[in-house]
This record gives C-alpha cells, sequence and structure tokens, in this order.
C-alpha cells in the first residue's frame, strides 16, 4: 500500500469514526444533517475540475454501482431521521 493510499485511508476512519460520534452523542437537528451532506458534497466537487477529462476513463458499471450505492446510502439517512433517539 503506497503512503498517500494509508494517509487517506487513515483520513477516511477517523473522519468516519468523527461523524458517528457527532451523531449518536445527541439527537442532533436535521439542518446538523444538511450541513454534513453539504459538505460531503462540495468538497470532492473542489478537484472535480482536475479529473474531468478522466471521467470518460471509468466503466459504465462502476457509475451503476455509483448510483445503487447513493440510493442506498440515502435512504439510510433518511431512515436514520426516524430511529428514537435517546
Amino acid at each position: 500500500m503506497s503512503v498517500i493510499a494509508a494517509i487517506l485511508l487513515l483520513i477516511s476512519s477517523f473522519t468516519h469514526a468523527g461523524w458517528n460520534f457527532l451523531c449518536k452523542k445527541a439527537c442532533p437537528p436535521i439542518a446538523f444533517f444538511f450541513v454534513i451532506n453539504t459538505t460531503g458534497i462540495i468538497c470532492p466537487l473542489a478537484i472535480l475540475p482536475l479529473y474531468l477529462n478522466k471521467i470518460e476513463l471509468i466503466p459504465v458499471t462502476i457509475w451503476i454501482f455509483v448510483v445503487i450505492s447513493g440510493f442506498f446510502g440515502n435512504l439510510y439517512g433518511s431512515a436514520f431521521r426516524f430511529i428514537p433517539h435517546r
């Protein structure tokens, strides 16, 4: 594993742990989820212009998995609102 991959993996794991800590700490308002999801969209969009010419190299099957994953991620996020919190 390259050093960059290891660093990205560590950043991802700490971000995920922080997200879980903040969401499960108390009953966060819907505005909190809006800010988190908006940030999650804006951050990748910031680097999109650097790789815009490479998007066509991604196979269609990958895009299908991305769309399916996004659907189930949104379904989970929507269901999380209805779970009673302590």
